[in-house]
């Protein structure tokens, strides 16, 4: 295969940023950085992160790897910028942290479930979670 050829369905990121498959701006905003504080971390100008984010500066893997860390900290770097790619991040929630004690009871009777159970559960929240 030649080094210009493309799998189906290739497109460059830019591109897939124009179209919204690429959630940058709304990652680093939910992250609470500025276009400046991101640039400054990534050793960038500002316009650099405002062009790429409007998908009008071509991006690389690498340069989506960098942004993915400091906007998604605590993730690898792979699934980081898999996670740009997959969704937008989560909405603010108007209901309150869950609690300590919350997270056990629920771990308590987690384990108490069969195996059955647990799986009808995930199917469950999954369905809940597409509402």
């Amino acid at each position: 295969m030649a080094t210009t050829d493309r799998p189906e369905g290739w497109r460059p990121y830019d591109q897939s940023i124009r179209e919204g498959r690429i959630h940058l701006r709304e990652w680093r905003r939910h992250a609470g950085l500025s276009q400046e504080e991101l640039a400054r971390r990534l050793g960038v100008r500002h316009s650099a992160i405002s062009r790429w984010e409007n998908g009008k500066r071509p991006i690389t893997l690498d340069q989506l790897a960098c942004i993915a860390k400091e906007v998604i900290p605590g993730r690898d770097a792979g699934l980081a910028v898999v996670t740009l790619f997959q969704r937008p991040p989560p909405a603010p929630s108007a209901e309150p942290a869950q609690s300590d004690e919350d997270g056990r009871e629920i771990a308590e009777l987690w384990a108490e479930l069969t195996p059955e159970k647990r799986q009808l559960l995930r199917e469950i929240v999954r369905l809940l979670r597409a509402l």
